[in-house]
């Protein structure tokens, strides 16, 4: 009854009964020293259940099933990668016998296989080249900066025309047609897509197809909303900006690369270091 009265003692009862029905009996026996990882139903079956952090053998056995040859592999090679990882580890001296702290332990080591790039010199010349192979990631796409009327209601459209007329004869817009638009009246540096979020892609047509040297008021142009008078201000076509003006964004994106796959590098050399064996898996459902 006093534990009834008392929900986070129960809770920490209940965690620790939990705990301990897993650490007992559906963890495989510690092999956590050495240079021979066992790859078997019983590792595998208890790699998915922490996974998914749903701790039944019996559904952990019929999702190991269902995967596709692919994606069984893929799995595999996961459990590989964080068992050698976290054996590297062990090996430092960072080791509790915990599957939480193991995940921490394999952040932990790849953190140290970063480190070992970190120190390396800069290389503008590979710099260089990142660049020119991605040049596309940096494109600029061509945006557009343009004022607006905006007409809604029954007589929308004979609002936008009367109002169209009185622009051309140098006079504004009479008064009480010219309706509130949610995103304003005046927009700068829209993209295609912006403009077609905002007003859909038949007036977006509208303004990507308008001759770029006019002044004047296009329109009455539909949107998703109503009517609009539309005037190009500015068009500054897409382009590819130069190695220069984007220079600490590349540099950014390169290091982040050059990290991803020195890490990468640097685990796949230490799971060749470890002997690998494989036991039979369950036979595969069919597709």
């Amino acid at each position: 009854m006093t534990i009834i009265k008392e929900p986070l003692l129960y809770f920490l009862l209940l965690g620790a009964a939990i705990y301990y029905v897993l650490a007992t009996g559906t963890q495989p026996q510690d092999n956590s020293t050495g240079r021979h990882i066992v790859v078997d139903e019983k590792s595998i079956l208890t790699y998915i259940q922490y996974r998914r952090r749903q701790f039944d053998p019996l559904e952990a056995r019929q999702y190991l099933q269902d995967l596709s040859a692919a994606a069984r592999q893929e799995l595999i090679n996961d459990f590989v990668r964080e068992e050698v990882l976290y054996r590297e580890a062990l090996s430092l001296g960072l080791d509790q016998n915990d599957y939480l702290i193991k995940l921490r332990l394999v952040q932990k080591m790849e953190f140290l296989t970063d480190a070992i790039d970190s120190s390396a010199n800069f290389d503008e010349t590979a710099l260089e080249a990142f660049y020119k192979l991605r040049q596309s990631d940096y494109q600029r796409v061509t945006n557009f900066s343009f004022s607006h009327f905006y007409f809604t209601g029954e007589d929308a459209l004979k609002d936008a025309e009367s109002a169209l007329a009185s622009l051309v004869a140098g006079h504004p817009v009479p008064a009480g047609l010219e309706k509130r638009f949610p995103f304003g009246g005046d927009l700068s540096n829209q993209t295609d897509a912006e403009i077609i979020n905002k007003f859909g892609t038949g007036f977006a047509r509208e303004i990507m197809t308008a001759d770029e040297n006019t002044q004047a008021w296009l329109g009455p142009v539909m949107s998703n909303h109503g009517w609009h008078l539309v005037k190009i201000v500015n068009r500054q076509d897409g382009y590819i900006p130069s190695l220069q003006d984007i220079y600490q964004q590349v540099s950014r994106d390169f290091t982040t690369s050059r990290t991803s796959l020195s890490r990468e590098q640097n685990i796949d050399q230490l799971i060749s270091t470890y002997t690998l064996e494989y036991l039979p898996l369950p036979n595969q459902s069919p597709d």
